[in-house]
């Protein structure tokens, strides 16, 4: 069972997955301790949601997923959401809306569990976020982003993988990639 810590307010009813958010440190105000299911939204929260022109945009994940903080029983996955596909003009703007992350041994994504959906907003600088924890170690895991304007709209990303890392008893060769954030169109 995998136990998942997402850092935006739970939105999602619950009885086999408990999610735990305090990102107090990274984002004020925000939060929560609920639990889930595998896939039942919240449907007080999906019928509150206008159906305004705003809320039709068609979102991108321009920056792609990322993964980090990897170790033996836990990650962090994290995404962007965008208003546009690529860098224009030397930016990639964010745009507000909801998503949730999807993870499995399978890459069918059968037995795949879900994070609580996440909100996207200006606050947070449109990122979505969440720590799942619970993983077996030295095991390829595949995860993909579900996200939208609203709930009940939704696109799915394109499939990434990470591979959490061995026990502390286990000797087993590593390799290292160091990555930027850096906005190169400003340099």
């Amino acid at each position: 069972m995998l136990f998942l810590d997402s850092l935006a307010a739970g939105q999602t009813k619950a009885n086999s997955l408990e999610v735990s958010a305090d990102d107090s440190n990274d984002f004020p105000n925000h939060s929560t301790k609920t639990k889930i299911s595998r896939a039942t939204p919240n449907l007080d929260q999906i019928a509150a949601a206008p159906l305004e022109p705003e809320n039709q945009k068609i979102l991108h994940v321009a920056q792609g997923l990322m993964s980090g903080e990897v170790s033996a029983t836990s990650v962090i996955l994290q995404s962007r959401l965008t208003a546009v596909a690529a860098i224009t003009d030397g930016n990639v703007p964010g745009q507000a809306g909801v998503g949730r992350f999807e993870i499995s041994t399978d890459p069918t994504y059968k037995d795949s569990h879900f994070t609580a959906w996440l909100n996207a907003t200006e606050a947070n600088d449109f990122i979505l976020r969440a720590v799942v924890e619970k993983l077996e170690p030295s095991v390829l895991y595949h995860y993909r982003l579900h996200y939208g304007a609203t709930q009940d709209n939704t696109s799915t990303s394109t499939n990434a993988t990470f591979k959490t890392l061995p026990t502390k008893i286990q000797a087993t060769p590593v390799s290292f990639i160091l990555t930027s954030c850096l906005n190169y169109a400003f340099f």
